[in-house]
């Protein structure tokens, strides 16, 4: 059958553009087939300063809503930006409050990022308002480098030496800037009061590159330090 198309557009304050398409099987429009509503919603652009493998703690506002609704948060990236508590779960929000919502970046790769973040009623599955979160983060100081030699086509198991720069008991954190390459076997590790230990670290085996570089992110806890121990890494056959 031919259909006969009818476009129809309306906008509200909330700059939120809502499309309907209607399919007629007559030129009167009499007899509708279909209909579709297209929501456009735009994104507020969000520019936020960021360290390499450093988590910073930010916040976007979320103005008054005309009526109650339960809505979650999401990221297109979750590990690099993801929100605190309690905006990590299904969150109520009530009419004529605004709120700043709480979340984390920490990226970990040395790129431009642009992250989508969107509210999302649960019920309706409506989109309440979206955000396009940009950092290009700055490189961090290196702590210690590790020489590494290789062999392709192998697994190698490497540790290094750690020493706990507080004075005090604490659990610290190894994160890996890109786990296809190496991975730390652990990745929370108690320490004492300036105690040292081996942190073990598993090198992935790689056929198709001759050298890589890859960065382990170190803090306690509480983000009260950040240090940064970078691998180069050279394969041999």
């Amino acid at each position: 059958n031919d259909f006969i198309f009818n476009f129809t557009s309306k906008s509200n304050c909330e700059d939120v553009y809502v499309n309907y398409i209607f399919a007629y099987l007559d030129d009167d429009n009499d007899e509708l087939f279909a209909t579709w509503k297209i929501s456009i919603k735009s994104y507020d652009t969000v520019p936020i300063s960021s360290s390499l493998g450093v988590r910073t703690r930010s916040t976007l506002s979320l103005f008054p809503s005309s009526k109650t609704r339960t809505v979650k948060f999401f990221s297109s990236d979750p590990s690099a930006l993801y929100f605190s508590n309690p905006f990590s779960s299904p969150f109520i929000i009530i009419p004529n409050m605004r709120y700043d919502i709480d979340y984390v970046v920490h990226p970990v790769r040395n790129i431009d990022y642009n992250i989508e973040v969107t509210c999302v009623d649960v019920d309706t599955k409506e989109v309440v308002k979206s955000w396009l979160v940009k950092t290009r983060p700055m490189n961090t100081e290196i702590n210690q480098i590790v020489k590494l030699n290789c062999k392709a086509n192998a697994v190698t198991n490497v540790k290094f030496t750690f020493v706990n720069p507080l004075n005090e008991f604490g659990v610290i954190r190894f994160e890996s800037s890109n786990k296809s390459i190496l991975t730390v076997n652990k990745e929370m590790i108690s320490f004492n009061a300036n105690e040292s230990v081996f942190v073990h670290c598993e090198i992935k085996s790689q056929n198709d590159i001759a050298k890589a570089s890859v960065y382990v992110f170190v803090t306690d806890a509480e983000d009260v330090f950040n240090q940064t121990i970078l691998f180069e890494i050279n394969y041999y056959n």
